[in-house]
């Protein structure tokens, strides 16, 4: 079967494994062939070009005889060796199988020696010595097919023939041609040893060594989850006594502790090793949020009614984890097509009046987040409004763009107005993360001191002082900028979606600043905040495969294929929805005072990171390596660096040694 480690199946590593039996075709010719070379094969009976990449070579048994007629009573005396046979009307023909054996296979190995000179002088130089070889060989081969050639041309002048079917006749010599053919074969059995040396040559050395390091990382990971417990906003511990009954505590514990367990399992551990998950990525995502998010309602509700609040607001807080499930999974019914142009009807996500309303809904949160930021004095007045009209217009293109693409008229392609949308996102994002360090150097520069506008209180409706809001204001900002960013370039599907990110970002966002009876454990809500940047990933119609990258998103302004701004808009658009969620969470953890959050989040995707290698070390003779584990190990890679980058990130924008030599900043 496919896939497995010992025995002889596809994969195993075992030379058979390569291998396919090939008993219809002819069972007393030979018993197998290899996989490789069933491509140029069948390209020779279609009539079609050999591929360029081949390594493979054209198998002389499968390929269909060439019937030369001709005057066997002449051409017996000149090729003895040649065979008969009679049509049925009783005129006598010659089987010539070697002439047209040895074409193909001299086509094969032009072919084959184009492909590795080019790739050999172009991407990665190939054994010189190896290569001196190969054109030893083929030239050899080469040599012998030309003296054949000329051996069985015919003699004379064709126009002194009186018949044309004397043209034909040739002083055919079998055995030249059948040298050419094994020396032929003989180059491409080298030429594909070759290949296999330089292209299935694992450095299990190196390997060892990630792996070693993975290993030693998580273990140094373990002791950091468990420092700095329960500070939040006020000084609440975590688990309190006197608002959670023990009884009720210990069960919460029990239940929570066992499903993290089997999401670690589960989730970071055993899945990395399937080759049949990545079909199912998304729904075993959504089940585990439904799992955890249903659980932690549960305690929550039962937390709430004894503690004595069994208002309808308490109750609805408690019900704030539904909330993140249920646009979950509205997102993964209704939301699709994401990637694609919207000039396909077939999705509704496609259509004016679903991604319209979407995008009025991103403009009326948009307002209503600069009101809050005026309000609360978390903002500059031009600032604010500078920012809020930028986003507006933002939004305000990508509709008009959007419509222009579903137009049958095809000089309406939305290019100009995508290209607009892009440049307002790109300057925008620039100018407020530019604010955003200079307040954040600023208010180091100011240090400690609390001003009358510092106090604790409820701001943005949250328990934060006046300098962890404006600070937490400022980055949500940036963040807005980037989200608009990877709308412009998904296209119209990705308007619900990020209308559903934000929804369940706010839910979080209150999740994280509970501090109360209902308080969720940090690895439950790390878990969850996992969770729902990874469905987010999933929903947005992305897998960890390359072949499922949504290359349209380098054409959404233009219809020309430029290096770096379409690789950076593929960038984003693949993992775009990762960086909103983790620039986030290290924000929300920083002004929430729960950096373990973070911790734990990051040592999640360390843990997959790790599985991940091993798996991809243990299959790397998997029939599927390329196409499923190597592709899972390095998004998860990505996924890693991600986390570390705003990690990192969180205390680099911090250092005093970064401030700006700015007269007004440093007054």
């Amino acid at each position: 079967g496919n896939g497995n480690g010992n025995g002889n199946g596809n994969g195993s590593g075992n030379d058979n494994s390569n291998e396919i039996g090939a008993y219809p075709f002819s069972q007393e010719a030979f018993r197998s062939i290899h996989q490789i070379d069933l491509v140029p094969t069948i390209s020779v009976l279609l009539g079609l070009p050999i591929p360029y990449a081949n390594l493979g070579g054209a198998v002389p048994a499968l390929l269909p005889p060439l019937y030369h007629r001709t005057n066997f009573d002449a051409r017996i005396q000149n090729n003895p060796r040649g065979s008969s046979t009679s049509d049925q009307s009783g005129n006598d023909f010659e089987l010539v199988e070697a002439p047209f054996a040895a074409t193909t296979l001299a086509l094969n190995a032009a072919q084959v020696w184009n492909y590795l000179s080019t790739y050999s002088s172009t991407a990665n130089k190939l054994p010189p010595d190896a290569l001196a070889d190969l054109a030893e060989i083929l030239q050899k081969a080469t040599a012998k097919f030309n003296d054949a050639l000329s051996f069985s041309r015919p003699q004379g002048d064709p126009k002194n023939f009186s018949n044309p079917a004397d043209v034909g006749e040739s002083n055919f010599d079998s055995t030249e041609y059948r040298e050419a053919c094994s020396l032929y074969k003989y180059f491409l059995s080298q030429a594909t040893d070759l290949g296999k040396k330089v292209w299935t040559r694992f450095d299990t050395v190196g390997m060892s060594i990630g792996i070693g390091l993975l290993v030693v990382s998580v273990i140094f990971a373990i002791p950091s989850l468990f420092k700095n417990k329960a500070t939040s906003c006020n000084s609440k511990p975590l688990l309190s006594a006197k608002f959670k009954p023990k009884k009720l505590e210990r069960k919460q514990n029990l239940v929570e502790g066992l499903l993290l367990f089997i999401f670690l399992l589960f989730q970071c551990i055993l899945l990395t090793f399937s080759n049949s998950y990545i079909v199912s990525e998304e729904s075993i995502a959504m089940f585990m949020i439904s799992t955890l998010c249903a659980v932690s309602t549960v305690f929550r509700y039962l937390a709430t009614t004894m503690h004595g609040r069994s208002n309808v607001r308490s109750l609805s807080t408690a019900a704030l984890p539904m909330i993140i499930m249920f646009c979950s999974r509205l997102d993964s019914l209704f939301v699709s097509g994401h990637g694609m142009d919207p000039i396909i009807r077939k999705f509704w996500a496609h259509s004016p009046y679903f991604f319209l309303p979407s995008l009025a809904i991103l403009a009326v949160m948009r307002y209503g987040y600069m009101r809050i930021g005026q309000k609360r004095r978390l903002c500059e007045y031009t600032q604010g409004r500078f920012h809020m009209l930028s986003d507006m217009t933002t939004i305000g293109l990508l509709g008009k763009s959007w419509v222009e693409k579903r137009s049958v008229d095809l000089t309406r392609h939305g290019y100009k107005s995508s290209m607009a949308a892009l440049i307002l996102s790109a300057a925008g994002l620039m100018i407020s993360a530019r604010q955003l360090r200079r307040h954040v150097v600023k208010q180091n520069l100011v240090g400690n001191k609390q001003s009358k506008d510092d106090r604790p209180g409820k701001t943005i409706g949250l328990p934060l002082q006046q300098q962890d809001a404006q600070v937490l204001y400022k980055t949500t900002i940036v963040i807005l900028k980037i989200l608009l960013l990877i709308v412009t370039i998904t296209g119209s599907s990705a308007a619900p979606s990020s209308v559903f990110l934000l929804i369940q970002a706010w839910a979080l966002l209150q999740l994280m600043f509970e501090d109360s009876p209902r308080k969720m454990h940090t690895p439950m809500l790390a878990a969850i905040w996992r969770l729902v940047i990874r469905h987010t990933f999933f929903a947005t119609g992305h897998t960890c495969s390359f072949e499922k990258v949504q290359f349209s998103a380098a054409f959404v302004a233009t219809d020309t294929f430029h290096f770096y701004f379409s690789g950076s808009s593929l960038f984003l658009n693949t993992f775009g929805w990762d960086i909103v969620g983790i620039f986030l969470l290290s924000a929300v953890c920083k002004a929430a005072k729960r950096p373990q959050v973070y911790t734990w989040v990051c040592f999640y995707q360390l843990l997959e990171t790790t599985t991940s290698c091993i798996s991809v070390t243990l299959m790397r003779r998997h029939l599927f390596v390329w196409a499923i584990f190597a592709p899972r190990f390095v998004f998860s890679c990505v996924f890693l660096v991600i986390c570390n980058v705003f990690y990192l990130q969180s205390i680099i924008i911090r250092h005093p040694l970064i401030a700006p030599k700015d007269s007004t900043i440093m007054k």
